[in-house]
């Protein structure tokens, strides 16, 4: 809970996750084997245009390889399966799945506001939103 306190702080009023996320969900969601998992916290957006996503767990004691490479998989479906919703394109693209000791996170996440015509300006700007929730889940690790 302390790593999503931090990561919502980063963003302030641009974070739209506003709807936590059971055990259920998270596991069709991010297709993540919830024996792996010791806790989590996960939210999303009640309003479903958005397709923010943020998970973070706390694997069990020499799990978190797995959790990772489960959340890598589901982090390369969502950027495949998205070619049908390409509004969402640059921020899907800039998912990142990072972790840290027994720690693994999930981040889709971000101002949505950069409306510019340039599709690599679109995905610097959504790169540059989520590495604001990395930083700020490796600064609880410090």
């Amino acid at each position: 809970d302390s790593i999503l306190s931090k990561v919502k702080a980063a963003y302030g009023s641009n974070y739209l996750p506003n709807m936590a996320m059971d055990k259920t969900m998270v596991a069709e969601t991010f297709k993540l084997d919830m024996s792996l998992v010791d806790a989590f916290v996960a939210e999303q957006p009640m309003i479903g245009f958005h397709p923010d996503r943020v998970l973070i767990v706390k694997a069990k004691e020499g799990k978190v390889n797995q959790v990772v490479a489960q959340l890598e998989a589901t982090r390369k479906q969502m950027i495949a399966d998205a070619m049908t919703y390409p509004a969402n394109m640059e921020k899907l693209q800039s998912t990142k799945v990072v972790h840290k000791d027994n720690y693994a996170a999930f981040f889709m996440v971000g101002s949505s506001e950069n409306m510019a015509e340039d599709p690599e300006e679109r995905l610097n700007f959504a790169e540059t939103e989520v590495q604001k929730a990395v930083s700020a889940f490796y600064s609880m690790f410090k």
